[in-house]
């Protein structure tokens, strides 16, 4: 299976049908997400998706461990949108940055504002934290597939300068953890293990066997995606 990116059109590493997905899967692709970054990433998969976003509670749950409320919200998306297009693949995801420390596995959740995301990254800072996404495949019929994937990835020391001129670039904003590392944050990971999707927003490792009836192709084994869209973007993984 080629893992160098196309030159033509959308940068994309798995070869594409040209046929319809529903042609090809006999059921529609839903993603249940609002993301535009889990958008953009099925896209370059050339999977093509009809967005329908879940209206669910996403508070967090007291005693529940971010491990669990990841994968209890994916699942609560997907069976949500499914019951309304009974008839469709839906696929839905949670993703939480979670950081260790003497309290235990504190889950960061996404930053209420400028001031809230300067004191998570002050937190991250010379620190490995976990990126947990939580996965849910509801196929057509109503079987329901749920897992999580696990990245592990270290923020080097940052000073005050730098959290600054890094929020006015407002990528810290609807971000877990205030952290974009496919965008001005890059900078900041000097390593990632695991799987490097993942940590953008889609475990495309899990992803792309998942989603390969709608686009035509088998998947064999789960990790040249996440190297080649790393390699693709310039991401030295």
């Amino acid at each position: 299976m080629p893992t160098s990116p196309s030159t033509l059109g959308r940068r994309r590493w798995f070869p594409v049908a040209d046929s319809s997905v529903e042609q090809r899967s006999g059921h529609r692709l839903v993603l249940a997400s609002a993301s535009p970054r889990r958008r953009a990433l099925l896209d370059e998969l050339g999977v093509e998706v009809v967005v329908l976003p879940a209206d669910i509670d996403e508070s967090p749950r007291p005693g529940v461990a971010p491990w669990r409320h990841v994968v209890d919200l994916a699942g609560e998306k997907a069976g949500v949108v499914a019951d309304l297009h009974p008839d469709a693949d839906v696929i839905a995801a949670d993703t939480e940055v979670v950081l260790e420390n003497h309290a235990g596995a504190v889950p960061l959740g996404k930053p209420q504002n400028r001031e809230h995301a300067a004191r998570m990254l002050a937190d991250l800072s010379g620190r490995t934290i976990h990126v947990v996404t939580g996965l849910a495949v509801r196929r057509a019929g109503g079987n329901l597939s749920m897992g999580t994937v696990v990245s592990k990835v270290t923020v080097r020391d940052l000073t005050a300068a730098e959290i600054d001129a890094y929020l006015l670039t407002g990528d810290a904003d609807d971000k877990a953890g205030g952290l974009a590392v496919q965008g001005e944050a890059a900078g900041f990971v000097p390593h990632i293990e695991g799987c490097y999707t993942n940590v953008v927003g889609l475990p495309l490792c899990r992803v792309a066997a998942l989603v390969a009836p709608h686009v035509g192709w088998t998947c064999h084994g789960t990790g040249p995606s996440c190297d080649a869209y790393a390699a693709a973007h310039g991401r030295i993984r």
